[in-house]
């Protein structure tokens, strides 16, 4: 990443890439510098151009110890703030060295704290972008068996999968792909045309999938190893309102089984949520699908569950 100017609040993520290799970032003009940094590891580097050379440099824990702030100053004015999120950089860890460059102090910062694995790897077609996130921790007591959320926040298209367990992937309002590979996790296509895979029964992984058919959207999503213990949510179904019909196979070649369309708006107004569940015939699907209406925070929702 080259000379980004950054603004209050923003937040650069320092990736590695394929061959674990890791980034640059240079920040220009850094007395307006106003952004933090994530995933700084010992592979990264970061230089910072100052009008002056500092003579000292200020560690902080920021923000109730979750992030470190660094402050460069000359004769005790501020000069340049570097604003790290995490807990584990302090000035045993870090290393700062200047040289002077077409007049200017460029400072070059390290640091021995290790880089933080992976664990989303990406395919965007339509900008032709494949990369890799660290996810972030995901606390909440409702779900306390999630560790790891990631929320892909472009409009395109995209292709990801989680490689721990545990996790909370939410794609975006284009046609997605994602995939989980173990654990316990949910699972969140939203609106559009998406390919969900879940865990095996084998693995002993359990999931639940979410689809989005409010504000008029349509939605059409294939799940694959949906099996005993997981759960698939229809937001907008509106029970007495929406309809639910059933074919006994549907999908694309070599994903086909029992397929669920839904006119979520009423009888004539067109389906605009359709669910294929792979390798389910009806029978089975008639069987071992339990499905409930209700309500959560206004939304109507159909839960069906595989027992």
């Amino acid at each position: 990443m080259d000379a980004l100017q950054g603004v209050s609040g923003q937040n650069i993520l320092m990736e590695s890439n394929a061959a674990g290799n890791g980034s640059t970032l240079k920040i220009d003009n850094a007395a307006g510098w106003g952004s933090s940094v994530s995933n700084f590891g010992a592979t990264d580097t970061i230089k910072i151009t100052t009008p002056v050379t500092w003579d000292h440099v200020n560690y902080t824990p920021f923000n109730n110890g979750t992030q470190s702030l660094f402050s460069f100053t000359s004769n005790g004015a501020p000069i340049a703030n570097l604003l790290l999120n995490g807990s584990q950089y302090n000035m045993t860890n870090m290393g700062f060295s200047g040289a002077i460059v077409n007049g200017q102090e460029v400072t070059t910062v390290t640091t021995a704290v290790p880089k933080d694995v992976s664990r989303v790897s990406f395919t965007d077609p339509i900008a032709g972008i494949v990369g890799q996130e660290t996810a972030s921790p995901y606390h909440d007591p409702n779900v306390p068996f999630l560790e790891w959320n990631y929320f892909w926040n472009s409009a395109d298209g995209v292709a990801m999968t989680g490689s721990v367990p545990n996790m909370f992937l939410h794609g975006g309002p284009g046609d997605d792909a994602i995939a989980v590979t173990s654990g316990q996790n949910v699972i969140d296509g939203g609106p559009g045309s998406n390919f969900l895979t879940g865990t095996t029964a084998a693995s002993g992984g359990r999931d639940q999938f979410f689809l989005d058919g409010r504000g008029g959207s349509v939605t059409y999503s294939t799940l694959v190893n949906f099996h005993p213990g997981d759960q698939v949510t229809i937001f907008g179904f509106t029970a007495g309102t929406s309809t639910l019909t059933w074919d006994g196979t549907g999908g694309a070649t070599g994903f086909e089984g029992a397929t669920a369309h839904s006119e979520l708006n009423g009888t004539g107004t067109g389906v605009n949520a359709s669910l294929t569940f792979t390798g389910i015939d009806l029978p089975t699907a008639a069987a071992h699908f339990q499905l409930q209406t209700g309500t959560t925070g206004g939304t109507p929702f159909l839960l069906i569950s595989y027992t």
